[in-house]
């Protein structure tokens, strides 16, 4: 599902309450923004059922070229964070690990 798939299944749910489309996209990227906006500054994303958003680094690694996939000596990705999603535990999980 990309983000448009996912403002239409949003209109589609909330169109018992006559939510226009426009107002299900405003909803849609202000939940988006609000991910971004926290991960940006450090912090974390949990939403219960669904899973975490969290910073992990990723390491320095030499770089290649595509199109005859050969690695490059000068070519250095330098290390950085990027966003991952972990799964939601289940309630068997859960109750495993206490």
């Amino acid at each position: 599902m990309n983000k448009g798939e996912l403002i239409e299944s949003v209109h589609h749910h909330l169109r018992e309450r006559e939510v226009s489309k426009a107002l299900a996209a405003d909803a849609v990227n202000a939940v988006l923004h609000a991910i971004h906006h926290s991960l940006s500054h450090g912090g974390h994303v949990s939403i219960a059922g669904f899973g975490s958003f969290i910073l992990s680094p990723r390491a320095a690694r030499a770089g290649r070229n595509p199109p005859d996939r050969q690695g490059t000596q000068d070519c250095c990705l330098e290390w950085r964070t990027i966003p991952r999603r972990r799964k939601p535990q289940t309630r068997r999980e859960w109750r495993s690990s206490e």
